[in-house]
């Protein structure tokens, strides 16, 4: 994670994830930063080469679909990048992950008010994870 090695930190996450099972939730910093690590490394194009999308999923479902969601929107279909988005809003509708990729896609597609909304909102939720603000932040600043 401190060398930015995405797809390395999140196949670490992973495999301490396999390994606590139930336990890893009572592990506070684990499932953030897997999060955090597959969120970042969903935009390369070896992500699925390394970790594919149905084990990911296997582990959590919601967070995978976000992953895939990404990965297609930069490396693949952008309609099946938003309908998979769709399902994780179906899924679990306040998650704060697919906001922010949400922020992300419109944001890339010239829908700058919708994207500064979803931020907006980010930033006031104290429940999302810090690196999501942070994220956000970073996304609005370059948002015109």
């Amino acid at each position: 994670k401190q060398r930015q090695a995405w797809i390395a930190a999140t196949a670490m996450y992973l495999r301490a994830i396999k390994s606590l099972g139930p336990k890893a939730n009572s592990t506070p910093a684990l499932i953030p930063n897997y999060h955090e690590a597959l969120y970042k490394a969903s935009i390369s194009p070896d992500l699925p080469s390394y970790l594919p999308f149905d084990e990911l999923g296997r582990v959590e479902q919601p967070i995978a679909l976000v992953a895939q969601a990404r990965y297609l929107y930069y490396n693949g279909p952008k309609d099946q990048a938003h309908q998979i988005l769709n399902q994780v809003k179906v899924l679990r509708p306040h998650m704060a992950e697919a906001s922010l990729l949400e922020a992300e896609m419109d944001a890339a597609e010239g829908k700058t008010l919708d994207a500064k909304q979803i931020l907006n909102i980010l930033f006031g939720d104290l429940d999302a994870p810090d690196w999501v603000r942070e994220m956000a932040q970073a996304l609005s600043n370059k948002i015109p």
